[in-house]
């Protein structure tokens, strides 16, 4: 269902004209405020500084073509770029159905190994829910997998 989430990051892309954002479907991005050389807090204007593509998944903020580059922030500072976006699906409707019905699959799986010990292992999910999934994971840029 619908979330807001802050997504802080240690400065705006060195080479890449855009970043994206975690947690599909992105529905809106409410604000992008990041610290300036000197350590102020400067919110960003949209399509002014820059543009949000919320119809790719996962979502993009793109530095505006009148924009150039993305602003300096204060340097050796971590978290200086703050984004403020809304995620998630509105109604439970929208939901595609491949993950309501890993969910189901999780359930079930979860109430048949419910014990506190058991011999089998359970560190990972069933492959069928890992296959309902799949199209659905998002690979971030920290991801190893």
């Amino acid at each position: 269902m619908p979330q807001t989430w802050e997504l802080y990051r240690d400065g705006f892309p060195d080479d890449d004209r855009c970043f994206q954002l975690p947690f599909p479907p992105v529905t809106a991005v409410n604000s992008v405020k990041y610290l300036d050389s000197n350590g102020n807090l400067t919110t960003m204007q949209l399509n002014t500084d820059y543009v949000v593509d919320i119809i790719s998944e996962p979502a993009e903020i793109v530095i505006a073509n009148n924009a150039g580059a993305w602003p300096i922030t204060k340097f050796a500072t971590p978290n200086t770029v703050i984004v403020n976006f809304t995620c998630g699906y509105a109604a439970v409707a929208d939901i595609p159905p491949a993950i309501k019905q890993a969910i189901r699959l999780l359930a079930a799986h979860n109430y048949e190994n419910r014990e506190a010990t058991t011999e089998k292992s359970l560190n990972t999910l069933p492959i069928g829910i890992e296959s309902l999934l799949a199209q659905y994971r998002v690979w971030g840029e920290d991801d190893d997998s």
